[in-house]
């Protein structure tokens, strides 16, 4: 971790009101909040690139990214900050997985890009996509605000 990212994030968790801005940062999304935290490091007279940014909510995580295609062309993005959530149980052959993803009106992530994720980076499902041998479902089951409290089910 780099001098000024230590220095930022000490100074994040040391005050509560920087810390609530950070916060707000976050939940602008990842290119607007990354550029936010950019801006309120420099308020603080720290200099942060966007990486430094990105990495402020998940230190030790490293960002995964994928091509988004979108109406106006694909796209690098890393998704981690659009995981909430993420909960695995492997068991008789199946691994079932429930996650919480961000949707909202100006980012998305669709579960299709977390089940590519983890064929990638952890190789669950085979790269060449032969469904014959293994098969996904993806069931959207509720809905939450954007505190994360649950809204509303599709399912009970």
């Amino acid at each position: 971790m780099s001098e000024n990212l230590k220095k930022f994030s000490d100074m994040i968790a040391n005050d509560k009101e920087l810390e609530a801005k950070a916060l707000a940062c976050n939940e602008l999304g990842e290119e607007k909040g990354r550029l936010a935290l950019i801006e309120l490091a420099k308020e603080c007279g720290i200099e942060l690139t966007e990486a430094q940014a990105a990495s402020i909510f998940a230190p030790d995580a490293e960002p995964i990214i994928m091509t988004k295609r979108s109406k106006s062309g694909d796209k690098e993005v890393n998704i981690l900050p659009m995981i909430h959530s993420v909960k695995a149980v492997a068991a008789d052959g199946l691994i079932k997985i429930r996650a919480t993803l961000r949707a909202g009106n100006t980012e998305n992530l669709n579960p299709e890009y977390l089940v590519g994720a983890m064929r990638d980076r952890l190789g669950i499902l085979p790269e060449d996509g032969n469904m014959e041998e293994v098969w996904y479902r993806i069931l959207r089951i509720g809905f939450h605000d954007e505190g994360g409290v649950e809204t509303g089910k599709w399912f009970r």
